[in-house]
């Protein structure tokens, strides 16, 4: 598989002495879903900024596509044009990303500067269209729900049309509507084969990932979710799906469980196996 990222030793002190990471090794290979958990204070965030060159280790390397990640490399305007095109970042609250005085000026700003003026508005409106926003195209982004403003941070990142896309915590503070919507939106992204690196305490956006780390400031523990919500995860104040729970619990009690299932619909496929239905 082709590499994307590969992260060596990678360590990360504030300006003030408090040491975020330390020796984190991960890899993140094309076409895959990957997430970072970890309680909070644990580097999450502050590796999706290297991930995204907004910073750089302390001490450590950072490869992308094989190239050694550098600020000097950066200051190439047209390697740094190259990796933000491909490189998107999703930030937790998407009041930093909305600027402009539209929804569709927010959506078409990066790709006015990207392409030519006809293609850039064939983007933003075709982006407006998938995302289900364009009825808010003439809106004000601050005069938007936390749901509807989710959703055009997601849409100015689009636009661009990466390969790769940084998610912090994508979910949070959305309603159940909106939370299922962004969860199907990252299962089009892989089928669409993109690479998506995602921070979430959301346990339905992690069973959707191909490999899970566990951050707290080192890698303690790198797997599928399966693997992962199969542990016993309370010392590390990571949630598990209830229906992992109800299985774990079945399964400590003596009961034949050979496969803990992850979603309600794992669930209900093992369960009309094991007594054929």
């Amino acid at each position: 598989m082709k590499e994307v990222y590969k992260l060596i030793d990678v360590s990360y002190k504030y300006p003030n002495g408090v040491v975020a990471l330390e020796n984190v090794n991960l890899t993140i290979y094309k076409n895959e879903i990957v997430t970072i958990l970890g309680p909070n204070g644990a580097g999450k965030t502050t590796l999706l900024k290297i991930l995204d060159g907004l910073i750089f280790p302390s001490k450590g390397e950072v490869y992308f596509e094989g190239k050694l990640l550098t600020e000097k490399l950066l200051t190439d305007k047209k390697l740094m044009a190259d990796f933000r095109k491909k490189v998107g970042f999703v930030f937790q609250n998407p009041d930093v990303m909305l600027f402009n005085p539209t929804v569709w000026d927010e959506v078409a700003y990066s790709p006015l500067h990207l392409y030519s003026k006809e293609k850039a508005l064939e983007v933003t409106d075709k982006v407006l269209k998938d995302m289900k926003i364009y009825h808010l195209k003439d809106r004000h982004p601050y005069n938007l729900s936390g749901g509807e403003k989710k959703k055009v941070s997601i849409a100015c990142i689009l636009s661009i049309e990466p390969e790769v896309i940084l998610m912090d915590e994508p979910t949070a503070s959305l309603d159940p509507k909106s939370r299922n919507e962004v969860i199907n939106l990252i299962k089009s992204f892989k089928e669409k084969g993109k690479t998506v690196i995602l921070i979430t305490h959301d346990v339905n956006i992690a069973s959707l990932a191909d490999r899970c780390y566990v951050l707290n400031k080192k890698i303690i523990f790198e797997g599928t979710p399966k693997e992962l919500f199969s542990l016993d995860l309370d010392e590390l104040n990571l949630d598990v799906p209830d229906v992992s729970k109800l299985f774990i619990k079945l399964k400590n009690m003596g009961y034949n469980i050979n496969e803990i299932p992850l979603t309600v619909d794992e669930a209900v496929n093992l369960l009309t196996k094991k007594f054929k239905i």
